[in-house]
């Protein structure tokens, strides 16, 4: 964190004086490191070094504290904000997903081609179908994991990229390439 002060009607002492502290109840004290002070005319800088693979995905609050021997105390709110780093876990949630919807679609379409005969398989339909899938439930994952600012991997965010990839991969672009996987025997 970088804080940045225009300082006027007084004169900042040396960097000695100056203090800077980090309050949080959402967060450990030991993510922030020492502050960096350094004071220079009419600007005083304020860096705080904040470990950020210390503290859990999702949002979180601080209050930061600037003060002196000869400046008044500042106290400044900050949200300190973090996503989910680990990429596999929401790409192998859409994938299962994809597939899973997908399989399912193959099922329901092999239940209809049926009628007390065995229908033909066709696998250039299934990799089109295939394809499709994947598409859509990559679309999912760009939107939901790779877009937004804080992705965490709690029940509810799971739930809801699984979902929405399966509905993607089960979609109506994937319906009729799905359908033509099988078809009644002719002749």
């Amino acid at each position: 964190m970088l804080f940045v002060f225009d300082v006027s009607e007084c004169v900042l002492g040396p960097k000695e004086e100056l203090h800077a502290k980090v309050l949080s109840t959402d967060l450990n004290p030991d993510i922030f490191g020492a502050p960096v002070i350094e004071a220079e005319k009419n600007l005083l800088f304020v860096q705080i070094p904040v470990a950020v693979e210390k503290f859990d995905t999702g949002k979180h609050t601080a209050v930061v504290n600037v003060g002196g021997l000869n400046v008044l105390p500042f106290v400044s709110k900050v949200t300190l904000q973090r996503s989910e780093s680990r990429w596999w876990i929401p790409a192998l949630i859409c994938l299962i997903a994809a597939l899973m919807a997908l399989a399912a679609l193959i099922a329901r379409a092999y239940f209809e081609a049926r009628n007390g005969v065995d229908p033909v398989f066709h696998v250039g339909y299934v990799f089109s179908a295939l394809f499709g899938g994947i598409v859509g439930a990559a679309l999912v994952y760009k939107s939901t994991y790779l877009e937004p600012e804080i992705w965490e991997s709690d029940f509810g965010h799971c739930v809801l990229l699984f979902f929405a990839a399966a509905a993607a991969a089960g979609g109506a672009s994937v319906l009729t390439a799905v359908n033509k996987v099988w078809s009644k025997p002719t002749g």
